[in-house]
């Protein structure tokens, strides 16, 4: 195939050490639906052009034939950057009609690997997106049970993913899927990173389970918050100012930063994937992202200064002054930044004790400890609203 100029442009815009999934998303936004332009990508090879094909390419030519096509393409890709590509595939395009997703449904026992892994989380992600679990869950548990061990590593996780799903939302399974995971052992010794869900049945359900439930363990802190489940909200209240606050209130802030609250909005997941460009992009007369960002981490140091003996000192005027960020490497490392300066003021929250939680913030006028931190964590469940509705305006052209 001869590549045409403009192929060859963006192909010599990626860069290994460099490029960033939000770069495509961004590139395919510009480029809406391109379906000879995305069949120049795949026939390079590389893993970050065919990523961006997924996104651009035509869902209506895709047929069990061409997808074949494409999946005997796919092998001469590392298991990791093989299964990228067809997640990638399946969420942009395949989900997004019957006639495609009654494909992906045909591929149970598909002579291919990947298709059928396909398969497999596909039905895991029809539970976690949250919409409702189709009635074939015991039958699904059925061929786990009998077929998990016999497949290969990669149909494997799928499996063990859609049975840790089941058990974390369908209670009626949640003992049968835990003892799919003690039986077959799979994953028991894998050692995972801090804040990560192990991928271990037993684990990885209480982990999932415990979240919802209002349980926290925070990664950092390395111990467990459980949030008070009263049904009365005057009782509920009652005996919360009876308790020290301290770690409730600690967990709540952290989960409006890292995740696991109520609404399962948070800074970091918001911004993990916006880029430099969108960060810096002026839309109208509103604020960038990247100066709502650090106008929310500049109210962190305030109030962490405070906390560490110094005295409150915050104007609202010097919280819009963004630092110049110049490049994907700045900007993340500024996000990583802000996110590990709030992380210490939730340790901070979590050490104050008791008896000053009613005392004045340094000054009558900003009322009580406690009402600063919850304004905290109002403050930035509010900004967040606002990044990620930015976030839908810039990738919508608008």
């Amino acid at each position: 195939m001869n590549t045409t100029f403009e192929a060859k442009d963006i192909l010599n815009q990626f860069h290994s050490d460099s490029t960033k999934l939000g770069d495509l998303k961004k590139m395919a936004r510009e480029i809406k639906k391109d379906h000879d332009l995305a069949m120049e990508l795949w026939a390079s090879g590389e893993y970050y052009p065919r990523l961006l094909a997924t996104l651009i390419l035509d869902k209506n030519t895709l047929d069990q034939e061409m997808i074949d096509r494409l999946d005997k393409d796919l092998e001469s890709h590392t298991s990791e950057e093989r299964n990228h590509i067809m997640e990638w595939l399946m969420a942009n395009q395949l989900t997004k009609s019957k006639r495609t997703l009654s494909l992906i449904e045909s591929w149970e026992k598909s002579s291919s690997a990947l298709q059928r892994r396909t398969y497999w989380y596909h039905q895991a992600r029809l539970r976690w997106t949250g919409q409702k679990s189709p009635e074939n869950t015991e039958e699904l548990l059925d061929k786990i049970e009998s077929t998990l061990a016999k497949e290969e590593p990669d149909v494997q996780w799928a499996m063990n993913f859609t049975a840790a799903w089941i058990g974390v939302f369908d209670e009626r399974y949640r003992k049968r899927c835990i003892q799919i995971g003690e039986q077959t052992g799979l994953y028991k010794d894998e050692v995972v990173a801090r804040g990560c869900t192990p991928n271990y049945l037993p684990a990885f359900i209480q982990t999932e389970v415990d979240k919802r439930k209002g349980k926290y363990v925070n990664p950092t802190m390395g111990s467990e918050y459980p949030l008070y489940q009263g049904s009365d909200p005057l009782v509920s209240f009652s005996i919360f100012q009876s308790m020290n606050p301290a770690s409730h209130v600690a967990q709540h802030f952290h989960q409006v930063l890292f995740g696991g609250n109520w609404t399962w909005a948070n800074l970091k997941d918001t911004l993990s994937d916006v880029s430099h460009a969108e960060a810096t992009e002026q839309v109208g007369d509103l604020n960038t992202i990247l100066s709502l960002t650090h106008h929310i981490g500049y109210y962190f140091g305030v109030q962490l200064k405070v906390l560490q003996g110094g005295p409150l000192e915050g104007k609202d005027e010097e919280s819009w002054k963004a630092p110049s960020i110049a490049s994907q490497d700045d900007w993340e490392g500024y996000v990583e930044a802000i996110l590990r300066s709030g992380d210490r003021l939730s340790r901070a929250i979590a050490a104050v004790p008791r008896e000053k939680w009613d005392q004045d913030f340094t000054d009558a006028k900003y009322g009580s400890y406690y009402r600063n931190f919850h304004g905290m964590i109002e403050h930035t469940h509010y900004h967040l609203g606002q990044i990620a509705l930015l976030k839908k305006l810039i990738r919508s052209g608008m």
